[in-house]
């Protein structure tokens, strides 16, 4: 899943315009991200806070007029409430409450701060939270005095003083009661938050050469690493350095299980430590770039017996993409692409179905199922053909070139069959829970739905299939079970006879349902929408009528058949020129043909007397009921061609060769939505 928002921008406008119109939103880098309760919150550079419903993926809320940067949130873990802590650039702390009759609102219950500069860590232990400051200090602060109502500007518990630079990161002890620092200055620190007042219990200065950018406890002992390629561990109660572990480059990320150690490098490396040992396992060059974050990813099957063998790393890359590790095992599980720039941070989902979450300079928020990923590395699955949704039980059938099909329910993959060597073409549903299947193998195979007790997806049975002259373009049921040929022809499946036989050059672009003994078939040519309408008048019989509808530009198909006899007309005479001319001709006949191309329509959606087209251009059009034959004019949608359209009551969905995903209101026809793919 992925998520993003961009302002309601009218389809009229020129990309270049909007993109200088929202230019601060569209172009804020996302900084950080916190999860929790099925929202994720995230901070952008200058663009202050956002939240995204977690399933979703819908924009749920925006902090309005705070062009702030946020370098680092965290929901708090109160009472009878959900907070979040925001810290930022301008130096101060906010406190951000959900409602509860509105969860999808969050309201500033109040901002404060007694630091000198941007805040860049946050930490928390069951009472207080911690704030690291760009200005040298960390400050404590009561979480009591954080979530009082009425609210009342709350008084800093204590500042501690001891860093020469600005603090970095910070770490609770597993009982809460230590923290660990770590800075600019290359010191860490150690400071016991439960006396009073809290005190500095073991301070390590020059324990790097470089700023110190991760610092982590084990039972025995803490860790940091540096920009100086080091990692190292250092005895608790007397600071001594037990043990240096060296990587070819800095390292800029860590992470512990159990008795392991991983940490990242700017090399693109994923290391892995015996910590007590100090015994290295393995390096595995994960990417070819910086890696920025690594983490351990819980698997839902073996979270409570998790053995070694079965440890699982994502490791994110300046790359821009995600890889999962069995780091033990030395072995590459899967790639997960997506992201279009370098990936900034990865966090993990603490509780529901085992999920993380990734944010991007290509100003995304990504959101991926680690039971998805674990299930098929997407390598062995190929690429998505077609899709379809079931009109019951919030059902989507997912179709690949490698014959693979896959069933969906919500945001969880409930059953997949191979069901063709060959890749799969049309898919469309049946009455009786069956589902008919095109493949490039000139088959079409119907296939019933297993159910158990509870309704869930079980199983496929093959009920029936079908051979036909090549494979259907497209598949619909309506009565009886029809099929499209690239060339045009409409055929019914069941009882292989020829419904109609479209003209010669007409290029299908779908089948829509009208109702329940009709359904429209749209193509096109040479930039023209052909619509035919298609009413099975006796099904049992297999007796159609096709009606015919005047196309987008008003020309009727014997037009078509004209244009192409003066086309030959042309050619011939050409022919009779010099070469020199000929040649001439050819280029510029080329041209001309490009040009056609461009403006060729590659999409088409109707609902009732609504009609949409997309072109090759990433342009997108209407006609104007209830005048269906006036048109408006092209204006640009998208960056490149337009695949797909779809109507919906309120909306205009458009998807395109660009890697976007667009939703437009259907009456106003403003852009409402964007997801990036």
């Amino acid at each position: 899943m992925i998520f993003n928002h961009h302002l309601q921008t009218p389809i009229l406008q020129k990309q270049k315009h909007a993109r200088a119109r929202h230019r601060s939103e569209d172009e804020a880098n996302a900084l950080c991200v916190a999860v929790a309760g099925g929202y994720a919150a995230v901070g952008y550079h200058g663009g202050g806070i956002k939240m995204f419903k977690f399933k979703s993926g819908e924009k749920v809320w925006s902090s309005e007029d705070l062009p702030v940067s946020m370098l680092c949130l965290m929901w708090m873990e109160a009472k009878e409430t959900e907070l979040l802590l925001s810290g930022g650039m301008d130096h101060n702390l906010r406190v951000w409450e959900k409602q509860a009759e509105n969860p999808e609102n969050l309201v500033l219950v109040g901002s404060f701060g007694v630091q000198k500069g941007p805040i860049l860590a946050l930490a928390q232990n069951s009472t207080c939270v911690a704030s690291a400051s760009d200005d040298f200090t960390i400050a404590l602060w009561l979480k009591d005095t954080l979530t009082s109502k009425p609210w009342i500007d709350p008084k800093v518990m204590c500042i501690l003083r001891g860093h020469n630079g600005g603090v970095t990161c910070l770490a609770f002890s597993p009982d809460g009661k230590e923290l660990l620092s770590g800075g600019k200055d290359q010191a860490l620190m150690m400071w016991k938050i439960n006396a009073s007042p809290p005190v500095l219990s073991q301070s390590i200065s020059n324990c790097h050469g470089d700023w110190i950018t991760g610092c982590a406890w084990t039972s025995s002992a803490v860790l940091s690493c540096s920009s100086d390629c080091k990692l190292r561990m250092w005895d608790i109660q007397t600071g001594r350095l037990l043990r240096e572990i060296l990587s070819s480059s800095s390292l800029t990320t860590l992470c512990c299980w159990e008795d392991y150690v991983m940490s990242g490098s700017t090399d693109g490396l994923l290391m892995v430590w015996k910590w007590e040992s100090g015994v290295e396992i393995t390096r595995i060059q994960a990417h070819n770039s910086r890696l920025h974050h690594c983490t351990v990813v819980s698997l839902p099957d073996l979270e409570k017996n998790l053995q070694p063998k079965d440890l699982l790393v994502a490791s994110a890359s300046e790359d821009g993409t995600v890889k999962l590790w069995h780091p033990l095992q030395v072995q590459h599980h899967s790639t997960l692409h997506g992201h279009s720039a370098e990936i900034q941070s990865l966090v993990c989902k603490k509780t529901g179905p085992s999920e993380f979450l990734t944010v991007s300079v290509d100003r995304s928020l990504r959101s991926w199922s680690v039971t998805t990923a674990m299930e098929t590395p997407r390598c062995r699955k190929g690429s998505v053909r077609v899709v379809y949704f079931l009109g019951t039980d919030d059902l989507m059938v997912c179709g690949y070139d490698t014959g693979r099909l896959e069933i969906w329910h919500q945001n969880s993959m409930v059953y997949w069959k191979k069901v063709s060597d060959g890749s799969l073409c049309a898919v469309t549903g049946m009455p009786d829970d069956e589902l008919a299947v095109s493949c490039s193998d000139c088959s079409v195979c119907i296939w019933k739905l297993e159910r158990d007790s509870k309704k869930c997806i079980v199983g496929l049975d093959k009920v029936s299939s079908y051979k036909v002259e090549s494979p259907l373009s497209f598949l619909f049921y309506c009565g009886s079970l029809f099929g499209v040929y690239m060339g045009g022809t409409v055929t019914d499946v069941l009882s292989s006879k020829a419904a109609y036989n479209w003209l010669r050059r007409v290029c299908p672009l779908g089948m829509i349902a009208n109702d329940s003994k009709s359904f429209w078939l749209l193509g096109q040519t040479r930039g023209v929408l052909y619509v035919g309408l298609i009413l099975s008048l006796n099904p049992s019989e297999s007796d159609f009528f096709l009606a015919f509808c005047d196309d987008a530009i008003s020309k009727k198909p014997k037009d078509l058949e004209i244009e192409e006899e003066m086309d030959e007309e042309q050619e011939e005479e050409e022919q009779q020129e010099k070469l020199s001319e000929e040649q001439w001709r050819e280029r510029q006949t080329a041209i001309q043909r490009a040009a056609q191309v461009s403006s060729w329509i590659t999409a088409a959606a109707v609902q009732n007397d609504f009609f949409v087209c997309g072109d090759y251009k990433g342009n997108m059009w209407f006609n104007q009921p209830p005048n269906v034959s006036t048109w408006t004019q092209r204006r640009p949608a998208h960056t490149d061609k337009v695949s797909v359209l779809r109507l919906t009551e309120s909306l205009i969905i458009s998807a395109s060769h660009d890697r976007t995903v667009k939703l437009w209101d259907r009456q106003t026809k403003k852009q409402v939505f964007l997801f990036l793919l």
